[in-house]
């Protein structure tokens, strides 16, 4: 819905107004390329095939978490002119590897995580991000842009804005896991489909 704000319309935004988007948490989130452009991948017998520009999405969508230390990519799919992506946002005693099962109640005990955070935290370097939903797509889609842009052209652009979902339980979080294992499969039959 959209309302006229100083003589132009603005897009409410479709974020709960009173929700912490740092919260601990399961995401599922969706955006999109301008003018819904297929740059991104190529379905081809069913498989994602991505171009060079899907390449850089999906690097630093991966490096998501080597740069936020409460961030996990529990799954993605970089269509051929959007993404999918659900992400973990949670303590950091709660890292696990990237695309290891992750059931929302699991946790793991907590005296091998403190030595885990330990060692982790020695290795690694302090991060300065803030991990809210909002900072962590807008760090992908602003870094990736500048990748895309200085390699292949000034005219990418993503859309405004991201489609997101909190989920509720397991059985929300089985079944977008699932909605992105199918997306490619189900390419022509999706909302967003391009030739």
């Amino acid at each position: 819905m959209s309302e006229l704000y100083k003589n132009t319309y603005k897009v409410n935004s479709s974020r709960y107004q009173h929700y912490d988007y740092s919260s601990e948490g399961f995401y599922f989130v969706t955006w999109c390329v301008k003018d819904m452009k297929c740059v991104l991948s190529n379905i081809i017998d069913d498989e994602v095939v991505l171009t060079e520009v899907g390449e850089i999405v999906e690097k630093e969508i991966k490096k998501t978490e080597e740069v936020r230390t409460n961030i996990l990519i529990d799954s993605f799919v970089v269509m051929p002119n959007h993404v999918h992506v659900i992400i973990h946002i949670g303590p950091y005693d709660d890292v696990l590897p990237m695309n290891t099962e992750r059931n929302m109640s699991d946790r793991r005990d907590a005296s091998v995580m403190r030595l885990d955070q330990q060692k982790q935290e020695d290795a690694l370097p302090k991060r300065l991000y803030r991990s809210t939903l909002g900072d962590i797509i807008k760090q992908i889609k602003i870094v990736s842009t500048k990748q895309i842009r200085a390699n292949h052209g000034s005219s990418f652009q993503w859309q405004p804005r991201f489609y997101d979902h909190i989920i509720r339980n397991d059985e929300d979080l089985k079944n977008h896991r699932e909605y992105i294992g199918m997306n490619p499969i189900k390419w022509p039959q999706d909302k967003y489909y391009q030739k």
